[in-house]
This record gives C-alpha cells, structure tokens and sequence, in this order.
C-alpha cells in the first residue's frame, strides 16, 4: 500500500468517525433507534431496590402511606389515556403524580400498574405502549417527573 493509499483510508475513516458522533448518533438518539445517557440513567432509575418506582419499594414499610384503589385506578387511567398517536399530554401526566406527597404512593401505582398491565409503570412512560420510538415521554419530560418523585418525602 502506497502512501497516498494510506492518506486516503485514514482521511475517510476521520471522515467516518465525524460524520458518526456529529450527524448519525444524534439522529438514531432522537429516534429512539440508540439510547443516550440520560435514557440509561432513566431506566437503571427503576432497577434500584430503593426507588419509588419499584412495585416493591412501598412494601418494605409496616404501615405505609398508599392511595386508595379506586384513587389508584383514576390516577392510572388518566395517566394511560393521556398518551395519544400524535401528542402526549404530559401535563396531564404530571399533574396526576402532583397529587401524590410520598414515594410509597408511587410505588403503589407501579405496583397496581404492573399487576394489572403486566410491565413497568417507568417504563411505560418512557414509551407510550407505543411500537415506535418516539412514542412516550420526552427524554426530559422523563427527567423531570423522576426528579419530582425523588424529591417526595
């Protein structure tokens, strides 16, 4: 291989390499097709044995603070009806989890959640129920209701 060979291969894999990290990641990231940081960061969020989105988390305590199950089925409803095909309402969404003031609420739904619709609640919320990638919560709006749950007491 002559020199102006090797020019050429290292020219077209910097070439590559660019093209990769500033134009096809960031589009296979907004497509839901390569998963970013922050959407890892989410769904490790519901492995962890002491968060509320563990179906399990509200369990641990003698006499926690739950909802009723009816309370719980409205909240749920209301949060499913709310993911639509062209637009999801996250307002909605949030305004449901407002109403709750501890952890072991949410745990709760996620518990009635999963007993009922066979998956995870965090999950779901990430993805709408939905076949395509951009179904679900945004990345951020993701972000922001899991920071407000951590923050409840």
């Amino acid at each position: 291989m002559d020199k102006n060979q090797q020019e050429a291969i290292i020219k077209y894999s910097i070439g590559a390499v660019v093209t990769y990290f500033l134009i096809a990641k960031p589009i296979l990231t907004k497509f839901g097709i390569i998963k970013s940081d922050k959407q890892i960061s989410i769904e490790n969020e519901a492995l962890k044995i002491n968060s509320a989105w563990n179906p399990n988390y509200w369990k641990q305590f003698k006499k926690p603070i739950i909802v009723t199950d009816k309370a719980a089925d409205d909240i749920l409803y209301i949060i499913q009806d709310s993911f639509g095909v062209l637009a999801d309402n996250y307002d909605a969404i949030l305004a449901q989890f407002k109403k709750l003031s501890y952890k072991t609420q949410v745990s709760y739904l996620a518990d009635k959640w999963q007993q009922k619709k066979g998956t995870d609640l965090l999950s779901f919320l990430g993805n709408g129920g939905g076949l395509f990638p951009w179904d679900g919560l945004s990345t951020e709006h993701l972000s922001n209701l899991i920071t407000f749950v951590n923050n409840l007491k």
